[in-house]
């Protein structure tokens, strides 16, 4: 006799028909057998309730070879994932239900089964839906109008079935669960099934790095004096640090030059001495002609300056001393005297 398993997941459950509540907070699906019915059949109102654990869980009670049915309200929209677009359902732009996204459409089904392990055997199927299964997928998407008793939300519940009545059908997958189970083999010639086992263990043969590790295992105690410290050898003059010498014969005055594909790094390192070198010598050059320059205008104005007293000293004589001083020679050669020592 064959048994058979339905597991329902926010839809009405059939009348006179032995069935679980997939959907209820303590999920009785894991605790039913494995691998023990010979089919069994899914109905859900939504992906969200029948997501990828409830349909590993509930194709893992399938017998290998079994049939699984899936049955769940899907977009009938022919894509392959999300709402219908706003040109083939504007008034579906309206809701902002968060599980409205998880509706799946036909083809996510499909992909769903076989993410679950189980193999399709046909094209996803679209039926119409009841009236009771539409009120319990609208019911799936707003929980709070079908536990709210009051006029105002039966008729909300009513008018969102009308709306999405056009656009959602009942998906069903047929699929079978594979007959082999993990690590089953068979074999490339025969394509008999291999009964799994643990294998066997072949033991290498012994090379000749285990035989000296063997033989130094067991013979390290009786060894163990034989053995002496690497440090031992060295002598007083061996620990002493060693400084380098620079050569002092006809290499010390050589200029060391890179080889032409330098790979040491010789190269960078004398250019960038010789860039050192250069850029001190511009500094000094630069210094030195901002010094001739600072002593040349210091000495401009210095004889600028001696030239205008010694012109206005010249005319102030001829001005003053030749028209309100007598002339008299003795006077005159005083005065010239004296300008021209405070000259």
């Amino acid at each position: 006799m064959s048994k058979a398993l339905l597991a329902v997941y926010g839809m009405p459950r059939p009348q006179g028909q032995a069935s679980v509540d997939g959907s209820h907070p303590d999920d009785p699906v894991p605790r039913l057998p494995a691998d023990h019915y010979d089919a069994v059949v899914v109905l859900s109102a939504n992906g969200a309730l029948a997501g990828a654990p409830a349909l590993a869980a509930v194709a893992g009670r399938a017998r290998p070879g079994g049939s699984v049915e899936l049955r769940e309200v899907v977009w009938v929209w022919p894509s392959a994932e999300g709402i219908p677009p706003a040109a083939a359902a504007p008034a579906l732009q309206s809701l902002s239900a968060p599980r409205l996204a998880s509706v799946r459409t036909a083809e996510s089904l499909r992909r769903a089964s076989v993410y679950a392990g189980l193999t399709p055997t046909g094209a996803v199927s679209l039926q119409p839906l009841a009236a009771e299964q539409l009120r319990a997928a609208a019911a799936a998407l707003y929980p709070s109008l079908a536990v709210t008793p009051s006029p105002e939300a039966a008729d909300a519940l009513v008018a969102l079935c009308e709306l999405l009545r056009p656009h959602m059908a009942l998906g069903v997958v047929v699929a079978t669960k594979p007959a082999y189970s993990p690590g089953v083999s068979f074999s490339l010639r025969s394509r008999a099934p291999v009964a799994p086992g643990k294998p066997a263990v072949v033991a290498a043969a012994p090379t000749a790095m285990d035989a000296w590790s063997a033989a130094a295992g067991g013979a390290a105690a009786a060894v163990g004096d034989l053995l002496m410290d690497e440090d031992d050898l060295l002598d007083e003059e061996d620990r002493l640090t060693k400084v380098a010498v620079q050569p002092d014969g006809d290499d010390a005055g050589v200029k060391r030059r890179a080889c032409k594909n330098c790979s040491c790094g010789l190269r960078e390192e004398l250019d960038a001495a010789d860039g050192t070198r250069l850029m001190c010598v511009c500094v000094c050059v630069c210094v030195y002609i901002c010094v001739c320059v600072c002593v040349c205008v210091c000495v401009c104005v210095y004889i600028y300056i001696y030239i205008y007293i010694y012109i206005y000293i010249h005319i102030y004589i001829y001005i003053h001393i030749h028209t309100y001083i007598p002339m008299h020679t003795y006077m005159h050669s005083y005065i010239y005297i004296f300008i021209y020592i405070y000259a």
